[in-house]
């Protein structure tokens, strides 16, 4: 009996950031469709229940979770306040059983896919991405390994050569031009393309008729006849002062809800998981801002959705509403996807890259990143002045997005494509000598 490709597909460990989870739901559906070979996929979900998400989103029952390694040394309970000179003492430990744990996942894998987003960047630690970029550079040497849909860099000090090094042996798939540029230029890696957000792929169930009337009945929404505002629980990375990003949220909805082309109001939480970067906690300050303004002529348009949805639900809010105003770019791109018009409030470059360069868009994307810019409303008042715009060419608009929407879609598609000429390549006995010579 033919044994099945493996696929092992690492960085989808929460399906709870739909985002993140759109871009794996994306790839492995497509990834499915496209092969004709006999799959298995591998995630790094972290519980049953975000494993039961991803089957239950892509239809598939092929999506497992690999069996943890069991053996390596682990971090004692109280390694926070351990002094710093023992845990020196244990980094050859740690980085022996890394070694073991790559190992072990390259023995029950025929092909590495780790999916993008922004997490090669330091953005979200220094010391992280390094030991990432090591990780990498490890695994590229003992199987074939993948980065489809990435953000990388910048880099700063040692770890912009450590980049150029460890990612030499990957196949690596930007999402937008100024990445794949950087990669090219400032990292010299020959082995970059240039392409898409995964997310900009259609969803399984997406174009459902029987679930979009059901998560819009479930809420009482008609299409076309509401907004969508989108918080994030990423305060620090816009603003030092959080009071400020709760002022100019709460002054957004109520802009909003005082305009006439717009019957509701509803404000979604695009992340419920962890509790460190929970939207629901900032849309609850939002609300009680409200309340303490005695706005209740606000709060009765608005349609709080804080439930913990599958992300093509989330995408099918997004996408039926008449524009999105969100501090989360994949919310961005889901309105996108499905033709709508976004104001997005950017942190990072990637903004600039996916939408502002990727969608030519940039005059609906504000940098929203300093404190300085969120002290007396400002931000609410620009958002303000795009929303005018926005109404005021609206058709116009929609049918620019929707031009743009296909050529970035057709661009993320070629990527999965080549990934499954990849798979589809794969010679099982080839695959099984190279990893003896490793």
């Amino acid at each position: 009996m033919k044994k099945p490709i493996r696929i092992h597909i690492s960085h989808i460990p929460n399906t709870f950031n739909y985002g993140s989870a759109m871009m794996a739901i994306a790839l492995i559906d497509h990834l499915a469709r496209l092969c004709p070979e006999d799959l298995v996929f591998y995630t790094d979900a972290s519980s049953p229940e975000d494993l039961e998400r991803l089957q239950a989103s892509t239809g598939l029952s092929n999506i497992h979770v690999l069996p943890p390694y069991d053996g390596g040394f682990t971090r004692p309970a109280k390694w926070k306040d351990m002094p710093k000179w023992r845990k020196v003492l244990c980094i050859p430990a740690l980085v022996r059983s890394g070694k073991k744990r790559q190992d072990y996942l390259v023995k029950n894998s025929d092909l590495e896919i780790i999916l993008g987003g922004d997490d090669l960047s330091e953005y979200y630690g220094k010391r992280f991405v390094a030991f990432e970029l090591a990780n990498l550079w490890y695994i590229s040497r003992k199987i074939s390994l993948i980065l489809p849909g990435q953000t990388i860099g910048p880099f700063t000090s040692y770890r912009k050569k450590w980049a150029s090094f460890c990612l030499k042996k990957t196949l690596l798939y930007t999402r937008d031009d100024p990445t794949w540029e950087y990669c090219v230029k400032e990292l010299g890696l020959e082995n970059a393309s240039s392409s898409r957000d995964l997310a900009f792929l259609d969803l399984p169930f997406q174009n459902n008729k029987e679930e979009e009337d059901r998560i819009l009945s479930r809420y009482s929404l008609e299409p076309g006849k509401y907004a969508t505002v989108v918080g994030s629980g990423l305060t620090a990375h816009y603003t030092e002062r959080r009071s400020d990003f709760i002022d100019n949220f709460a002054e957004i909805l109520r802009e909003i809800a005082g305009r006439e082309d717009v019957e509701k109001l509803v404000f979604l939480a695009h992340v419920v998981r962890p509790v460190s970067s929970d939207d629901r906690f900032v849309m609850r300050d939002v609300v009680n801002c409200l309340k303490d303004r005695s706005l209740d002529w606000v709060l009765k348009k608005l349609v709080i959705i804080d439930d913990e949805l599958l992300p093509y639900e989330a995408r099918l809010i997004l996408g039926n509403g008449r524009w999105t105003i969100t501090g989360r770019m994949h919310a961005a791109i889901s309105s996108i996807q499905m033709g709508k018009p976004v104001i997005a409030l950017s942190y990072s470059v990637k903004y600039d890259g996916v939408l502002s360069k990727g969608m030519g868009i940039s005059r609906f994307v504000i940098d929203a990143c300093g404190t300085e810019k969120w002290t007396d409303c400002k931000i609410a008042k620009e958002v303000r002045e795009r929303i005018d715009f926005i109404e005021s060419e609206y058709q116009a608009l929609c049918g620019l997005i929707e031009k743009r929407r296909r050529e970035c879609e057709e661009r993320a598609f070629q990527q999965v494509s080549e990934i499954a000429s990849i798979i589809s390549g794969l010679k099982r006995s080839s695959l099984e000598k190279r990893k003896r010579l490793s």
